[in-house]
């Protein structure tokens, strides 16, 4: 939800996969945008389930929005009155190279060194910026270290600073403009941060290209489990990987939670066995 005054808010509607302005004088829907009709239903999830899973909004100005179609691998514009700006569009659907099922896009504003994209690109266990230059979005900044795992939440302070909410790494951390970590603090599975004494999201915080943020890969290990927990995700999708871990407890790592998987599996496929040897036992 994002608010538009001290009446009208802006809404992005989960389960309707759409979008919509409402006016809580007299509690109507003022202006309304659904996803319906403008994408293939064969695209993205399970129609009439979790199809778009459109999972944040927010207005770029008074006539123009920026929405997240999860599902859809993509972060649309979308104007009051034209709908779709198609060349606006970041990412495609399973270009996973540009996005993997995304949360909560920043938009920077050209007042700032954008137009910008800050967003959590979480399946990809990266946060990572897109910066609008001769009508294309091009890449400018990415941050990730050996432990962040299904970001989905990253905001850009006013000092130049990135705040980051680590759902699976079960962190909260502040990254400083040459990629260090300044502070991070355990907390179990994190959606969403903000700075209480920040502008909402990253409304005044510079692009990374405006600034010369200074990107951050995982280009040495230290040693031991760190090791592990890369290689782990580096071979188990991180649809099952970031599943697993969603449903385990904050201490399971990557490597954990594989072993609980993997273990969890063989005792069901032993069940599966011994009911099977016990039932044909009785037959014979």
């Amino acid at each position: 939800m994002d608010r538009i005054n001290e009446t009208h808010f802006l809404f992005a509607d989960i389960m309707d996969d759409s979008i919509y302005i409402v006016n809580t004088s007299s509690g109507n829907r003022t202006w309304e945008w659904d996803a319906e009709g403008k994408y293939p239903k064969s695209s993205g999830g399970t129609y009439g389930e979790d199809w778009t899973h459109l999972n944040d909004v927010e207005m770029v100005n008074k006539t123009t929005f920026m929405a997240s179609l999860r599902n859809h691998d993509r972060v649309v514009f979308i104007n009051r009155q034209n709908g779709v700006l198609r060349n606006w569009t970041l990412g495609e659907e399973d270009n996973y190279s540009i996005l993997y099922e995304q949360h909560n896009p920043d938009f920077i504003p050209a007042s700032k060194g954008g137009p910008a994209i800050l967003v959590a690109d979480s399946e990809n266990g990266r946060v990572i910026e897109y910066q609008r230059k001769n009508g294309n979005w091009q890449e400018s900044w990415r941050w990730h270290d050996t432990r962040m795992q299904w970001p989905r939440d990253a905001d850009r302070l006013p000092n130049g600073h990135t705040l980051i909410a680590d759902t699976n790494g079960d962190r909260l951390l502040e990254v400083n403009q040459q990629g260090e970590i300044v502070w991070s603090i355990d907390y179990p599975g994190p959606y969403d941060v903000e700075r209480l004494s920040a502008p909402a999201e990253s409304s005044a915080g510079p692009s990374a290209s405006s600034v010369g943020l200074t990107s951050r890969t995982p280009t040495s290990l230290n040693k031991g489990l760190a090791v592990a927990n890369y290689h782990v995700k580096s071979v188990v999708p991180s649809l099952i990987l970031n599943a697993t871990l969603y449903a385990l407890p904050p201490w399971a790592s990557p490597v954990s939670g594989m072993a609980i998987l993997t273990q969890s599996l063989l005792l069901v496929l032993w069940i599966i066995l011994e009911s099977g040897n016990y039932i044909i036992g009785i037959r014979l």
